[in-house]
């Protein structure tokens, strides 16, 4: 049994597809049970003292098909197989028939399996040679009703027996061996396209998932490269302010202006207020109107807004930026003061220094302010604020420097005259001693003279 399967599985292999492991099997079943046949016929044909050349031909072709298919030349055995065979029983056949004696009915039935035996050793991709050993099988097998017989004497034994019962049987169970072997073939193709449609749906569903896999990397990407670009966006705007800021220090008042068109311009608004936190006359908090920008012109408004009036005020105690993108048709008229025209979006930014607001600035544009916008506007009002309160730190330094220079000059200034005076004062003194000593000597001689008087 072992040598059975070990002749049925020759140069088949595990690395092999259903499809090619069938080819080596099915050559090798047929070759392998036309040897046996062929070995029993030459037997049988030894005892009865016929011509034994047909049968060993026909048992080496087929010992040569398993030999090829051993070293895995599968398409020589097959051919061999689908070619030699109709020539081995073409030749049979004509072999038993005398001149015109009609064909037996078995071998008819035997090379009809030849006809169809080119349609189990060759696959669908292989229809150019199954067309053509389909169509040498078939020429052979009707040459055989218009060629005569070739045997010298009639064998009417030999007939007889391919005309029995028997041998109708035989070929029909060859018939319906091949019918099974094509439905086999039909059932393996079907298990193999089926597994190929199965192998290609999850490729393409590994393909449908490495793309959504790439799309999202990709979106991916392209968020992080535009919250890159943002981040970059807003990096630039604060080292364009922190430039500025560092550059005008000395531009007094007129900072403002500065930063106004700075700001205003790179947040692509279309006006914009600055509002300095400062105390009144009374001592309450008031929010100055520094500087404002409104369509790329400068505009020097007097204006003060009282802490908590409106939303620059409600900003001012909420110490939180507020943005609207709802604006009602009096909103500029009631608490902006940025003009008549009405702007789509409104944004109110504190500038906070230790919990503390310095200012207040207040931007209006016709289009909604993106959030990278409003984030680099957050970044920068603190820098403004410290800016600020260090600016006015400053001026606060240098007016306490001017008043303790000024108090220093006159305390110079009183100090002098007070020399002066007492200068004054001890020349006087100097004076008086001076006429009291010619008073004393003026004295002494009237005593003297008064002495002489009276001695006299």
């Amino acid at each position: 049994m072992k040598f059975i399967n070990k002749i049925y599985n020759l140069g088949v292999s595990e690395e092999m597809d259903d499809q090619d492991k069938f080819k080596y099997k099915f050559s090798n079943f047929i070759a392998g049970l036309m040897v046996v046949f062929s070995f029993l016929y030459t037997i049988l044909l030894y005892f009865k003292g016929a011509e034994l050349y047909k049968p060993i031909i026909l048992e080496l072709a087929f010992l040569s098909i398993l030999l090829l298919n051993h070293y895995n030349k599968i398409n020589i055995s097959r051919a061999i197989l689908a070619g030699f065979s109709p020539v081995m029983l073409f030749w049979g056949h004509l072999g038993i028939l005398y001149e015109d004696e009609s064909p037996a009915v078995g071998f008819v039935i035997l090379q009809l399996v030849c006809c169809i035996l080119p349609w189990t050793v060759f696959n669908v991709k292989e229809y150019g040679k199954t067309i053509l050993f389909t169509l040498w099988g078939t020429g052979l097998m009707m040459a055989t009703f218009f060629v005569g017989g070739m045997s010298p004497m009639p064998q009417p034994e030999k007939v007889a027996f391919f005309q029995s019962p028997l041998s109708i049987v035989i070929g029909i169970f060859f018939v319906l061996l091949i019918s099974f072997m094509l439905k086999y073939i039909t059932y393996v193709s079907d298990n193999h396209n089926q597994s190929l449609l199965n192998e290609v749906g999850k490729q393409n569903e590994e393909i449908e998932l490495r793309h959504e896999e790439t799309k999202k990397y990709l979106e991916e990407l392209e968020e992080k490269q535009g919250q890159e670009n943002e981040r970059q966006w807003v990096n630039d705007g604060i080292n364009s302010i922190v430039h500025m800021l560092q550059s005008q220090q000395d531009a007094g008042e007129l900072l403002y202006d500065q930063i106004m068109n700075n700001v205003t311009n790179y947040l692509e608004a279309n006006q914009g207020a600055f509002y300095l936190v400062e105390e009144n006359d009374e001592g309450g908090i008031v929010l100055n109107l520094k500087a404002s920008y409104a369509y790329s012109r400068k505009k020097y408004i007097e204006k003060e807004v009282l802490a908590g009036e409106g939303l620059l005020g409600q900003t001012y105690f909420e110490k939180k930026t507020l943005y609207l993108t709802e604006v009602p048709e009096n909103y500029v008229n009631i608490t902006s003061g940025l003009g008549q025209a009405l702007p789509r979006a409104i944004i109110i930014e504190p500038c906070l220094q230790n919990k503390k607001v310095v200012a207040v600035m207040e931007f209006a544009s016709f289009n909604e302010i993106e959030e990278k916008k409003r984030e680099y506007l957050k970044a920068i009002s603190e820098i403004i604020a410290s800016f600020i309160n260090n600016y006015e730190m400053n001026l606060q330094t240098q007016r306490l420097l001017e008043e303790s220079q000024n108090h220093a000059d006159e305390m110079r200034a009183q100090e002098e005259e007070l020399r002066q005076n007492l200068e004054e004062m001890q020349s006087l003194q100097d004076e008086m001693n001076s006429r009291m000593q010619s008073f004393e000597v003026a004295m002494k001689e009237k005593d003297e003279e008064i002495r002489r008087l009276k001695a006299s």
